[in-house]
């Protein structure tokens, strides 16, 4: 299968990567075997615009991915965040190739309305929409066949190439990434914690305190030196919905704590990682599982191979394929009739 996967490269950004899922989907394309054409919007609309002329660029872009498709000729359109591209091109592309199938998928959180917008325009011109929020379908109005699929955040190996779960020295006992924004409950949460932990649990904290976001190779190097971490989302009760970073903790073999909200143990079970209730649970078992490190690998190395050998790009791509031409499902996928029409 020829696949025309248009997303964000971030060829622009010179080397400093985020994690990105969209780039791991591309290498779960290319694992199952099919034929990828990669095309990404944001890079190419600087290149298109004439001494940062966007509104010149985005009509270039637009007539950029619709020769593209025509020359490729793809059977599967998959669209990730790539809201420069327009409904008015995706629709001219099903003139010009009417057997094409369109997929989007969308990792965004929900409780913002944004997103909620963003996701609605798609709605009419594609054939499956794949979030990481389970039971989208009642927060967005359609009236269309358009499939509306859960799939988790997914991991790649040539990503996420960690496996902390071996390793026994660390220069962070406990790690937490994210922004910092006093608004945000995670800000007086990780506060509150940094005063109630020990002092001799090394907290990192990253985002936080004044400090910058930490992406790229820096990220990874902070997570090569992290045992265990939080992972905390901006709402927590949102139903299997985490942000990409529990593929990151979890997938390079960091010991995980979760809120146990949001169902996600439908997916993770216990033994994979540590869910926690409320604060002081959490700070007696960041406590526990410091001085016990026989048994965080233990559950750290079970959350790894669970993670990878479930929720790995490759399996998740094969399920987008499948769902989004109505095949056979060809293997149990744990998050599987997790869908609404």
């Amino acid at each position: 299968m020829k696949i025309l996967h248009v997303h964000n490269m971030m060829i622009r950004n010179k080397g400093i990567m985020k994690f990105y899922s969209g780039r791991k989907f591309s290498n779960g394309i290319i694992r199952n075997n099919h034929t990828l054409l990669e095309f990404s919007d944001r890079d190419l609309i600087r290149y298109l615009s004439p001494i940062g002329l966007r509104l010149v660029g985005r009509k270039k872009l637009q007539r950029q991915l619709i020769d593209t498709c025509v020359n490729f000729q793809p059977d599967l359109i998959l669209l990730g965040h790539c809201e420069l591209i327009e409904n008015g091109t995706l629709n001219e592309i099903r003139e010009l190739l009417p057997h094409v199938k369109i997929a989007h998928w969308f990792l965004d959180a929900l409780w913002i309305q944004h997103n909620i917008e963003r996701l609605q325009a798609r709605i009419p011109v594609v054939d499956a929409i794949f979030l990481t929020t389970d039971q989208a379908a009642k927060y967005l109005k359609h009236e269309t066949n358009t499939m509306i699929e859960y799939i988790p955040n997914p991991i790649d190996p040539s990503e996420d190439c960690l496996n902390n779960a071996n390793l026994d020295n660390f220069e962070n006992d406990l790690l937490f990434c994210g922004l910092g924004r006093k608004s945000d409950y995670r800000f007086n949460f990780v506060n509150e914690l940094d005063h109630i932990l020990p002092k001799s649990i090394r907290f990192k904290k990253i985002g936080f305190y004044g400090q910058p976001p930490v992406w790229g190779e820096a990220y990874k190097n902070i997570l090569s030196k992290s045992k265990m971490a939080l992972n905390l989302n901006g709402q927590e009760d949102w139903p299997l919905y985490s942000s990409d970073r529990i593929a990151q903790l979890m997938g390079n073999g960091i010991l995980t704590f979760l809120w146990n909200k949001g169902e996600m143990k439908k997916i993770i079970p216990d033994n994979h990682a540590l869910y926690f209730n409320t604060q002081e649970e959490l700070c007696e078992k960041i406590i526990y599982f410091h001085t016990h490190d026989e048994e965080r690998k233990k559950i750290a190395a079970s959350g790894y191979h669970h993670y990878h050998s479930h929720f790995s790009a490759e399996r998740i791509i094969q399920y987008i394929i499948e769902t989004t031409f109505q095949l056979p499902l060809t293997d149990d996928y744990l998050w599987q009739g997790e869908s609404y029409v």
